[in-house]
């Protein structure tokens, strides 16, 4: 039987719908699913740039072969997009906040 959050685990692996303003919609919904897990581990302890960087070049190696870099590049557009908004609206306005230096304000 499943329970709430089993559908809301399901929920979060599907790709997103709508307008990913021109990121691949399942590879939107494993950039937020990163996004959400890293914010975790961060909450657990100081921040750790180069471990971060290390975790984006292993999950997303293939995907994005110049880095680090291109990946912020592409979340930042990711999170101005309103599919990302309408599936993780919390969590978009996290990474807004953090990308905007308002985060804490």
């Amino acid at each position: 039987m499943k329970t709430s959050g089993d559908e809301q685990q399901g929920a979060d692996s599907a790709s997103l719908e709508g307008d990913t303003l021109g990121v691949e919609p399942a590879l939107a919904r494993r950039m937020l699913d990163f996004e959400k897990e890293w914010l975790k581990v961060a909450r657990r302890g100081p921040k750790m740039a180069g471990a971060r960087d290390e975790a984006i070049r292993s999950r997303f190696g293939k995907d994005f072969a110049s880095g680090p870099v291109r990946y912020h590049q592409v979340l930042s557009r990711l999170i101005d997009s309103p599919a990302a908004e309408a599936a993780e609206p919390v969590l978009v306005h996290r990474l807004r906040a953090l990308r905007d230096g308002t985060a804490g304000h």
